[in-house]
């Protein structure tokens, strides 16, 4: 491994180093330092979670050992202080909330379903709505929106709750003020974190908000009530309006998101035995044989006895896609495979034929048509290792690529891959 520079790199040691703090990353993580890993993240920032609506969808947990990664993320996140749970925010002590999930309103005021979702969203499931027999003059919902924040139109959300579910809606849009400048997210959860801002909007929304919010069932609000104060603010704002208070679902840029990757980013440290280095990009790997080991982001060395690739596939920039991928395509279905061009013939000279998995060199596939299916040729879809690649390293998230990539998969493999790179520490396979 060369160094760049002046002088060599600097060497750090881990059991296990994550490449990516995305979701699936974080999880790995997790798993691999609660079966006694010394870990590294390397990241450049927070990844997909940027994009993340904060609810987990997927297909219903099949087996045991998706059951178990559920259970894993449910009780993590208890531990982070962000608890995350099913059917009204029942964790279920084996994780069975995922079967049933929930339906909860989206950001567009369209019902959608989730198996899990943070607990800033229970007060909104609709199936309990439902279940009690509430009809259109039952309670309702009042949506309400803030000026300063256009992406969440009240008037929007509420009519389209009311021609989708027949409950009865009704919406408001309060200002926050001069402090939320532009209406940026970020900016507008800063003011929910400080106590005092919040003290006067807790005085104004009872004004404006107090008499009307008790005549309804919930009041939905944007999802930017605090990174780090959330679940105060929202047992505040309850007593405050006199009625059930939950966040809608996020739209990029996600607020939920960054609230997941800071609170788990903290858990993480705190437990004393993982490492972030953030800011930083993996560029090379350092293999002999059929293992791996180190990675480099060009200034600094991680060795490792194993490695998880958690870089999330296109839109994490963990593949690079030759424009002839998007903009030379023939026919719309079919897999890509080394030496065929997109169109289906044989690749020129000098053309790259396939997404290419920059860091390990690690065959990739996916229909042409479609970048979220591209992704690391793994073994089967349930033991994330690469075949044709070091056998210390693990793939997880959307770098798996697959037909409808989500966040279960992000959990799941992520608790998998972070369990299996912990099991070679244990065989001694520096």
């Amino acid at each position: 491994m060369r160094a760049v520079g002046r002088g060599a790199p600097r060497v750090v040691d881990y059991d296990v180093v994550v490449i990516g703090s995305g979701l699936a990353g974080l999880v790995a993580a997790a798993a691999a330092a609660a079966a006694g890993a010394r870990v590294g993240v390397v990241a450049e920032s927070f990844g997909g979670l940027a994009m993340w609506s904060g609810l987990v969808s997927g297909k219903a947990p099949a087996g045991d050992e998706e059951l178990d990664a559920v259970r894993f993320f449910i009780e993590f996140g208890v531990r982070c202080g962000l608890e995350y749970g099913g059917c009204g925010g029942s964790r279920g002590a084996e994780g069975e909330a995922a079967r049933e999930g929930m339906e909860v309103l989206s950001s567009s005021g369209r019902p959608v379903r989730c198996l899990l979702a943070p607990e800033t969203v229970w007060a909104g499931d609709l199936r309990n709505w439902a279940s009690s027999g509430m009809q259109a003059d039952d309670g309702g919902l009042l949506v309400v929106g803030f000026t300063e924040l256009e992406d969440y139109p009240a008037a929007v959300i509420a009519g389209q709750a009311a021609a989708e579910t027949g409950v009865r809606t009704a919406h408001r849009t309060v200002s926050l003020g001069r402090a939320a400048g532009r209406g940026l997210g970020v900016r507008i959860a800063g003011l929910f974190d400080d106590p005092a801002w919040f003290e006067g909007f807790l005085e104004a929304s009872r004004r404006l908000l107090g008499r009307e919010a008790r005549r309804f069932r919930a009041v939905a609000l944007p999802p930017v009530l605090g990174l780090f104060r959330f679940r105060s603010n929202l047992e505040a704002l309850r007593e405050n309006l006199g009625t059930a208070v939950f966040e809608l679902p996020a739209v990029p840029p996600s607020l939920p998101g960054m609230r997941f990757w800071h609170l788990w980013r903290w858990r993480l440290e705190a437990d004393g035995r993982t490492t972030f280095h953030l800011g930083r990009r993996v560029v090379e790997a350092d293999t002999h044989g059929d293992r791996c080991l180190a990675v480099s982001d060009g200034l600094t060395v991680y060795r490792a006895a194993a490695f998880v690739l958690a870089t999330g596939g296109v839109a994490g920039r963990g593949l690079e896609v030759p424009p002839e991928a998007f903009f030379r395509l023939s026919k719309p279905t079919g897999a890509l495979r080394p030496g065929q061009a997109p169109g289906g013939g044989p690749a020129r000279p000098g053309e790259r034929s396939v997404p290419v998995e920059p860091i390990f060199g690690l065959e990739t596939c996916g229909r042409r048509t479609d970048w979220l299916s591209w992704g690391v040729r793994v073994q089967d879809s349930s033991r994330p290792c690469p075949t044709g690649g070091p056998a210390n390293v693990f793939v997880a998230g959307w770098q798996l690529g697959g037909p409808e990539p989500d966040a279960l998969l992000s959990i799941t493999t992520g608790w998998q891959a972070g369990r299996a790179a912990a099991d070679c520490r244990e065989e001694g396979t520096q």
